[in-house]
């Protein structure tokens, strides 16, 4: 009796592991569209607080965190953090939040219900020119992961670790070449959004300008995700920064995809930037579907 129920509870982990590794989100119906005010129209990261009851972002003209209720997707606090400036990206361990500006200096806080000190600057030591744009904590290896856009001398796309105390980075990119991005679009992309990630690529030929500008790791699952505006389209890499998945992201629902985070059942938030006194900015919330549906590439 004892080996059946061994068995049976190792069966029911593997059944359950299946069930997060397929989770799908229809990425062309959105469960919720909250329109931003004003002041985020140039919404850029997103992140959660430690008790997921905030969302918390950034726009990248202000040094001020904004607190989203997650029933409503309205403003409800301010914090006033950094002075103007370039500001892409935001991250939260247990503790301690993370705000990323583009050219890869990073400012950090303990966190109680706020920020409850003066910033501390750490410098990543990015290449001047550089535009970094995206930023996460992971905790499975207690590092900071930060989303490049644009770096000197450097083509593959993808995302480097980052030490939480120092700002140190890693040596190296973790990412992929323009010809494994170019192999995974042909391979998995439906026909219409093939042949416009491929048009958008012939346009730039000689360059690979693929920009990734939100990063954020799947809570149940482990696996790192991307979104970029050049392009529109949603990646999803392995920890060695291999391409694994694709997805087209429709330019009028996303007109400008800048952040992603996933909440603690997985549903995933995809904020998108809006255009000047024409289009609000955005937040697109897509719970997790059943196991084994397809996703609405569009």
């Amino acid at each position: 009796m004892k080996y059946s129920i061994i068995i049976g509870l190792f069966s029911f982990s593997i059944m359950v592991m299946s069930c997060l590794q397929a989770q799908t989100y229809a990425l062309g119906n959105p469960d919720k569209i909250w329109e931003l005010p004003k002041e985020l129209e140039e919404i850029s990261g997103m992140t959660f607080t430690p008790d997921y009851g905030m969302i918390l972002a950034i726009q990248d003209e202000i040094g001020t965190i904004f607190g989203i209720d997650t029933a409503t997707g309205e403003v409800i606090k301010k914090w006033k953090f950094l002075p103007k400036g370039d500001y892409e990206g935001i991250a939260m361990s247990d503790s301690m939040v993370f705000v990323l500006r583009s050219d890869g200096v990073i400012f950090r806080s303990k966190w109680q219900d706020g920020p409850v000190e003066s910033p501390y600057e750490m410098d990543t030591d990015m290449p001047k020119g550089s535009d970094v744009e995206g930023l996460t904590y992971d905790p499975q290896a207690g590092v900071l992961l930060m989303a490049v856009k644009e770096e000197k001398g450097v083509s593959n796309k993808g995302f480097y670790r980052i030490d939480v105390q120092t700002g140190k980075r890693e040596d190296a990119l973790i990412g992929f070449s323009k010809a494994q991005f170019k192999a995974v679009v042909q391979k998995q992309l439906s026909k219409a959004q093939r042949a416009r990630v491929l048009k958008w690529m012939g346009k730039h030929d000689d360059e690979f300008l693929l920009g990734p500008s939100g990063i954020n790791i799947h809570p149940l699952t482990g696996q790192i995700y991307m979104c970029s505006s050049r392009g529109k389209v949603l990646l999803r890499v392995n920890r060695e920064g291999e391409l694994e998945k694709i997805w087209g992201l429709d330019g009028t629902q996303f007109p400008q995809p800048e952040g992603l985070i996933f909440n603690q059942a997985g549903a995933l938030f995809i904020s998108n930037e809006g255009k000047k006194d024409k289009k609000p900015g955005t937040i697109l919330l897509f719970r997790a579907e059943e196991m084994n549906k397809e996703i609405d590439d569009n």
